[in-house]
């Protein structure tokens, strides 16, 4: 396998069986063609916990944290008990249920999902590699997420 690369698009080959497609590098996927483990997305998410600081070092400000989870998507726009905030779901409303109100966190488009609860000192990951239930609000990170909460009332 080798690289092709134009003056447009840089292309990669993907192995067999492989859920991602030979996307240019120049499209706008956002996620598509990142790969991570469960260990570093839960450091990740912790570190988004504690205000942008992990293993006793600052990694993202804490102005940053606090612009991730403002609600930017005005509620016009999106109504409902999520919004957008910066690159991330920031649940708006105790109506949602759970997880609770102030959580943030992201969906990729192949199923993974994560949020940070800060009113619960809580992070949560889940990771599964899945054309055909990704995104925001795929069904079964709705499953996950009441699971989770579930286990709280245990």
């Amino acid at each position: 396998m080798h690289d092709t690369v134009n003056e447009e698009n840089a292309v990669s080959p993907m192995n067999e069986n492989c859920v991602f497609d030979d996307y240019p590098c120049t499209f706008p996927l956002g996620g598509a063609g990142l790969f991570s483990t469960l260990h570093d997305c839960s450091r990740f998410a912790r570190m988004l916990l504690q205000n942008g600081s992990f293993g006793g070092r600052q990694i993202l400000s804490p102005e940053s944290i606090k612009l991730m989870r403002t609600p930017w998507v005005e509620e016009a726009i999106m109504p409902g008990s999520e919004r957008w905030g910066l690159g991330v779901r920031v649940i708006t409303d105790e109506a949602y249920g759970n997880p609770s109100m102030g959580t943030f966190g992201r969906s990729g488009a192949y199923g993974t999902h994560f949020w940070v609860d800060p009113m619960n000192n809580t992070t949560a990951v889940y990771i599964k590699n899945s054309l055909f239930d990704g995104g925001a609000g795929n069904e079964s990170a709705r499953m996950f997420e009441k699971a989770v909460h579930n286990a709280y009332r245990e």
